[in-house]
């Protein structure tokens, strides 16, 4: 087998006709380039700082959070001492669906936090817990759903005051 090797007499090393079209060729991968990490920057990402990892803050969210039902959720929502951005986090249990169900289920609450921050309260940990039917929603059938528990999430952030009732902390 018999390699090649490039001489100046090689049509790939003569020098270019045209320097300027190569440079307008070069400029215009450098603006497509420019427009493509531009776009990539803007795009509505699940940054790891917007995620619930540790146990130890899944937890304290669900014992001391304020908790909100709807049909096939339970919110627990704890406002950040330290700020920062919300933190969503999301449980299903086996009771709910086979993995490929519960999967579904982190999967589009995932994507209406990412779409609908808004939605969301500030600087504020947010768990979902799945209840037994969440599998079968679909995209709009979530986003309905923390759309009608926008009054809770909304009071949710703030402090609570002492509760009334028979167990005392109430007005005489």
């Amino acid at each position: 087998m018999r390699l090649s090797v490039a001489s100046p007499t090689h049509p790939s090393m003569a020098p270019d006709p045209k320097p300027e079209a190569r440079a307008l060729v070069d400029a215009s991968l450098v603006d497509a380039a420019a427009a493509h990490v531009e776009r990539s920057s803007t795009r509505e990402t699940l940054r790891p700082d917007d995620r619930l990892k540790r146990r130890v803050d899944f937890r304290r969210v669900q014992s001391t959070g304020r908790k909100i039902h709807t049909p096939h959720f339970v919110l627990a929502v704890l406002p950040r001492p330290e700020g920062g951005p919300t933190r969503l986090g999301i449980t299903v249990t086996r009771k709910v669906a086979s993995a490929v169900g519960r999967n579904r289920v982190k999967r589009v609450m995932r994507e209406v936090f990412r779409r609908h921050r808004e939605l969301f309260p500030v600087a504020c940990d947010v768990v979902a817990i799945a209840k037994e039917s969440a599998h079968t929603l679909g995209f709009a059938d979530v986003l309905a759903e923390i759309q009608g528990a926008q009054r809770g999430l909304a009071g949710a952030h703030r402090p609570r005051g002492p509760r009334r009732g028979s167990y005392g902390g109430g007005a005489p």
